[in-house]
Protein backbone atom coordinates (compact mmCIF):
# COMPACT_ATOMS: atom_id res chain seq x y z
CA UNK A 1 0.00 0.00 0.00
CA UNK A 2 1.49 3.47 -1.36
CA UNK A 3 1.36 6.36 0.98
CA UNK A 4 -0.25 9.63 -1.72
CA UNK A 5 0.98 12.64 0.19
CA UNK A 6 0.56 16.40 -0.84
CA UNK A 7 2.50 19.23 0.42
CA UNK A 8 0.85 22.54 0.01
CA UNK A 9 1.03 26.36 1.43
CA UNK A 10 -2.73 27.58 2.43
CA UNK A 11 -3.69 30.10 5.44
CA UNK A 12 -2.74 28.92 8.52
CA UNK A 13 -6.54 28.30 9.71
CA UNK A 14 -7.29 26.33 6.86
CA UNK A 15 -6.30 22.85 8.42
CA UNK A 16 -10.15 21.31 8.46
CA UNK A 17 -10.60 22.72 5.09
CA UNK A 18 -7.12 20.42 3.93
CA UNK A 19 -8.31 17.74 5.95
CA UNK A 20 -11.61 17.48 3.81
CA UNK A 21 -10.07 17.61 0.46
CA UNK A 22 -9.49 14.96 -2.29
CA UNK A 23 -6.81 16.06 -3.38
CA UNK A 24 -5.22 19.62 -1.59
CA UNK A 25 -2.54 20.10 -4.88
CA UNK A 26 -5.45 20.19 -6.82
CA UNK A 27 -6.66 23.50 -4.57
CA UNK A 28 -3.46 25.32 -3.43
CA UNK A 29 -0.29 25.86 -3.99
CA UNK A 30 2.18 22.55 -3.67
CA UNK A 31 2.94 19.43 -4.41
CA UNK A 32 2.07 15.56 -4.50
CA UNK A 33 4.74 12.95 -3.64
CA UNK A 34 4.03 9.10 -2.55
CA UNK A 35 5.58 8.04 0.49
CA UNK A 36 6.34 11.15 2.00
CA UNK A 37 5.22 11.50 5.49
CA UNK A 38 5.97 13.31 8.86
CA UNK A 39 8.81 10.99 9.39
CA UNK A 40 11.00 11.77 6.74
CA UNK A 41 10.31 15.80 7.31
CA UNK A 42 11.46 15.43 11.11
CA UNK A 43 14.31 13.57 9.76
CA UNK A 44 15.30 16.04 7.48
CA UNK A 45 14.75 18.71 9.80
CA UNK A 46 16.96 17.11 12.38
CA UNK A 47 19.54 16.89 9.93
CA UNK A 48 19.13 20.55 8.78
CA UNK A 49 19.75 21.29 12.88
CA UNK A 50 21.99 18.76 14.38
CA UNK A 51 24.05 16.97 11.12
CA UNK A 52 22.27 13.80 12.93
CA UNK A 53 18.86 12.05 11.57
CA UNK A 54 18.26 11.65 15.16
CA UNK A 55 19.66 14.10 17.40
CA UNK A 56 17.36 16.27 17.01
CA UNK A 57 14.13 13.99 15.38
CA UNK A 58 11.85 14.08 18.69
CA UNK A 59 11.68 17.79 18.77
CA UNK A 60 10.81 18.28 14.93
CA UNK A 61 8.28 15.64 15.07
CA UNK A 62 6.54 17.30 17.39
CA UNK A 63 6.62 20.54 15.78
CA UNK A 64 4.42 19.07 13.07
CA UNK A 65 1.57 18.11 14.96
CA UNK A 66 -1.48 16.14 13.04
CA UNK A 67 -4.63 17.90 13.40
CA UNK A 68 -7.89 16.18 14.05
CA UNK A 69 -8.49 12.60 15.45
CA UNK A 70 -9.54 10.33 12.61
CA UNK A 71 -7.62 7.30 12.32
CA UNK A 72 -8.77 6.58 9.12
CA UNK A 73 -6.76 9.79 7.55
CA UNK A 74 -6.81 11.25 6.16
CA UNK A 75 -3.88 12.81 8.03
CA UNK A 76 -3.18 16.37 7.98
CA UNK A 77 -0.03 18.07 9.67
CA UNK A 78 0.54 21.62 10.43
CA UNK A 79 4.25 22.69 10.02
CA UNK A 80 5.11 25.35 12.78
CA UNK A 81 7.00 28.63 11.45
CA UNK A 82 9.70 27.55 13.02
CA UNK A 83 10.05 24.52 10.57
CA UNK A 84 8.96 26.08 7.98
CA UNK A 85 11.96 28.47 8.45
CA UNK A 86 14.32 25.55 8.83
CA UNK A 87 12.90 24.05 5.69
CA UNK A 88 13.45 26.98 3.71
CA UNK A 89 17.44 27.09 4.11
CA UNK A 90 17.32 24.21 1.80
CA UNK A 91 16.54 26.43 -0.76
CA UNK A 92 19.71 28.30 -0.33
CA UNK A 93 21.95 25.16 -0.70
CA UNK A 94 23.81 24.69 -3.78
CA UNK A 95 26.41 22.21 -5.05
CA UNK A 96 28.13 19.91 -2.89
CA UNK A 97 26.43 21.54 0.10
CA UNK A 98 23.06 20.09 -1.46
CA UNK A 99 24.30 17.20 -2.48
CA UNK A 100 25.36 15.86 0.93
CA UNK A 101 22.56 17.02 2.99
CA UNK A 102 20.85 15.06 -0.07
CA UNK A 103 22.84 11.93 0.29
CA UNK A 104 22.87 12.16 4.13
CA UNK A 105 19.05 12.24 4.03
CA UNK A 106 18.75 9.61 1.38
CA UNK A 107 21.19 6.97 3.48
CA UNK A 108 18.75 7.26 6.82
CA UNK A 109 16.15 4.09 6.56
CA UNK A 110 12.78 5.90 5.59
CA UNK A 111 14.80 6.17 2.17
CA UNK A 112 15.28 2.56 2.07
CA UNK A 113 14.63 1.53 -2.15
CA UNK A 114 14.45 5.15 -2.96
CA UNK A 115 16.25 5.96 -5.69
CA UNK A 116 18.75 9.49 -5.42
CA UNK A 117 17.10 11.52 -7.82
CA UNK A 118 13.92 10.96 -5.92
CA UNK A 119 15.70 11.89 -2.90
CA UNK A 120 17.00 15.42 -4.27
CA UNK A 121 13.88 16.22 -6.37
CA UNK A 122 11.85 15.70 -2.93
CA UNK A 123 14.74 17.76 -1.09
CA UNK A 124 14.67 20.59 -3.48
CA UNK A 125 10.71 20.40 -3.83
CA UNK A 126 10.03 20.86 0.20
CA UNK A 127 12.90 23.92 0.07
CA UNK A 128 11.47 25.55 -2.72
CA UNK A 129 8.11 25.39 -1.51
CA UNK A 130 9.15 26.34 2.32
CA UNK A 131 10.84 29.37 0.93
CA UNK A 132 7.81 30.39 -1.39
CA UNK A 133 5.91 29.75 2.53
CA UNK A 134 8.06 32.17 4.00
CA UNK A 135 8.07 34.58 1.28
CA UNK A 136 4.14 34.44 0.83
CA UNK A 137 3.35 34.60 4.94
CA UNK A 138 1.36 31.16 4.22
CA UNK A 139 1.18 28.13 5.93
CA UNK A 140 2.35 24.61 5.26
CA UNK A 141 0.39 21.65 5.30
CA UNK A 142 1.32 17.48 4.89
CA UNK A 143 -1.76 15.89 3.98
CA UNK A 144 -1.28 11.80 4.06
CA UNK A 145 -3.67 9.63 2.69
CA UNK A 146 -2.84 5.39 2.19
Amino acid sequence: MSVQSDLILAPADAADDVRASESPVDEWDGFSFKGMDNVKIATLLSLLSSQSPSTDYQKWLDAIPASGEDDAGPWVFAFADKTIDALATIASKEGEEFEALAKTWGATSEFEGWEPDEVNDLLRSIGDLAETATLEKKSMFLWVSL
